[in-house]
């Protein structure tokens, strides 16, 4: 069932902060549909989507800015993308994004059916505690981004988040910090290396031309809502907490694996 309109907009919230924070929205919506029969309306899911995109590209303006900028000038002087910081921003982001689609690609005829598959949504969620909990022993790098094979390897890793209930954020964070980038510098890179890919997302969605205003509403509001998500999980990043979130989703995890088991 479609929730009522005060109802929908509480689960495109918590669902956007699902998404950003390394908890998986996917997964999470998973379970509410499952659960209590929740699913999401048409303009909702693209509020969702093109407002949790939205609040990336405002808060990381910055230096999506400079990545824009330095990348547009590297693409007639090359050599010159390694010499500031916008252009090496720009060549990782665009191989993360090369091994995304290559890897979204190869799996496009299979995402469908793995979102019905709740064994599959917790056994996902258990990869994203490790990965989030991993983080814990994480050496502290000193690296302002990744290597090139560094960068196509976070891009192919961020490509297992198209499982239902491994986090996006988790995944790429980890994979960053494993990598020797600094906090946050691994902060900035895993959301700047998803903007692409989240715009494209957006497009496929599509937009219902009958509800354009609250559609567009709804998206400012789950935009607001996320740069106070984004300065959040910032804190606990650079506070070294990260690995907190761990202990939300372990018992997750753990009891949707219960559930798929005792389910006939």
């Amino acid at each position: 069932m479609a929730p009522a309109a005060p109802l929908h907009v509480a689960v495109a919230l918590a669902e956007s902060a699902a998404e950003l924070l390394p908890l998986s929205g996917a997964g999470h919506a998973y379970l509410l549909d499952a659960l209590l029969g929740l699913e999401l309306r048409e303009g909702t899911t693209v509020a969702l989507v093109g407002g949790t995109w939205l609040a990336a590209v405002i808060f990381f303006r910055k230096p999506l800015q400079a990545a824009l900028r330095d990348g547009l000038l590297g693409l007639r002087h090359p050599s010159g993308l390694g010499q500031t910081q916008g252009g090496r921003d720009a060549k990782a982001v665009a191989l993360a994004t090369l091994a995304l689609w290559a890897v979204a690609f190869g799996v496009r005829d299979h995402i469908g059916a793995w979102g019905r598959d709740l064994t599959l949504v917790g056994a996902s969620l258990l990869f994203s505690a490790a990965a989030v909990g991993s983080t814990q022993l994480a050496p502290s790098g000193d690296r302002d981004a990744p290597t090139a094979w560094g960068a196509l390897i976070v891009g192919a890793v961020q490509g297992v988040a198209l499982l239902p209930g491994v986090s996006r954020t988790g995944v790429a964070l980890a994979s960053l910090l494993w990598l020797g980038v600094r906090r946050e510098r691994a902060f900035e890179l895993s959301f700047l290396m998803a903007i692409p890919t989240g715009q494209l997302a957006l497009f496929l969605v599509g937009t219902p031309g009958a509800q354009l205003l609250p559609t567009l509403a709804l998206a400012l509001l789950v935009a607001a809502f996320g740069v106070g998500v984004l300065a959040l999980l910032r804190a606990v990043i650079v506070r070294h907490l990260l690995p907190l979130f761990a202990l939300y989703l372990l018992p997750l995890a753990l009891a949707t694996l219960a559930w798929a088991h005792a389910r006939p």
